[in-house]
């Protein structure tokens, strides 16, 4: 198949034709042109990547903006929803992304492997499957579980006993996963708040907040994130920081809730 920037464009043109924010357009066409290096160096191929310093527009909102924190009433409204619904999976998906931080793929990714209920810190150990991908390697790590998130995990393994996913309706080749349970979840969250800036993703900006009101140390809330440690030198010294201390930020974040 001969490909040619002309078609390199139209699968831009088409990815931002499906409302994709320019940030995840820009990460598909990325992963996409790594691909194609990857093929041309093992197979001694000489071309010029079509995809290589494609154009893409200014993201109109600042991402500060994109986003906002869910208003708790509505937090406490979809969560009474939830727990009405026949199926048990979304509000316990919705419950580990509110008392974690973690990304919706991540939570719906899970393998029952990944989840340590019995460790003497209890924890999720978030790294990559064939099934998900994570955003960035800093993305890999593994998340303490407070007290109310140890409990919603021990529940989410007994869903579905003869599965090695936990939430086996969001996992795997056939299904659309994160975005199939952010649909979901969004519908619900739309009952009890119409600003469209305020979805599922927003529990993290939530998590964020009671990070900066609880005065757990920047790089301590970082590391329960997934994003990375500040640019310079110190991001390269040291050992990181222990599962005991981000236990205990985790479970401080949490204490009031």
């Amino acid at each position: 198949i001969h490909l040619t920037r002309r078609h390199a464009g139209q699968l831009r043109d088409h990815l931002m034709a499906q409302g994709l924010q320019v940030s995840t357009v820009k990460r598909y066409l990325k992963d996409i042109r790594a691909v194609f290096n990857y093929a041309a160096i093992e197979h001694d191929i000489p071309f010029i990547n079509p995809f290589q310093k494609m154009e893409l527009p200014k993201q109109s909102l600042s991402q500060r903006n994109h986003r906002k924190p869910m208003p708790e009433v509505v937090v406490q409204d979809v969560f009474e929803y939830l727990s009405t619904t026949p199926s048990r999976e979304p509000l316990l998906i919705f419950t580990l992304l509110y008392h974690t931080g973690a990304r919706l793929a991540e939570i719906t990714g899970l393998l029952k492997s990944d989840v340590h209920p019995d460790a003497p810190i209890p924890y999720l150990d978030v790294h990559e499957h064939a099934h998900r991908r994570l955003k960035n390697d800093w993305s890999n790590r593994e998340i303490p579980l407070s007290p109310a998130a140890l409990e919603c995990a021990k529940k989410a393994l007994t869903l579905v006993p003869d599965s090695e996913f936990v939430f086996p309706r969001y996992t795997g080749a056939d299904k659309r996963g994160s975005d199939s349970a952010s649909a979901w979840l969004n519908k619900v969250i739309r009952k009890f708040c119409p600003d469209k800036k305020v979805v599922v993703h927003s529990l993290r900006h939530n998590f964020r907040d009671r990070i900066r009101s609880k005065g757990i140390h920047f790089e301590t809330g970082k590391a329960l994130e997934g994003h990375r440690y500040s640019l310079g030198e110190e991001a390269n010294y040291g050992g990181g920081i222990s599962l005991e201390d981000l236990y205990a930020a985790v479970c401080k974040v949490n204490e009031d809730l």
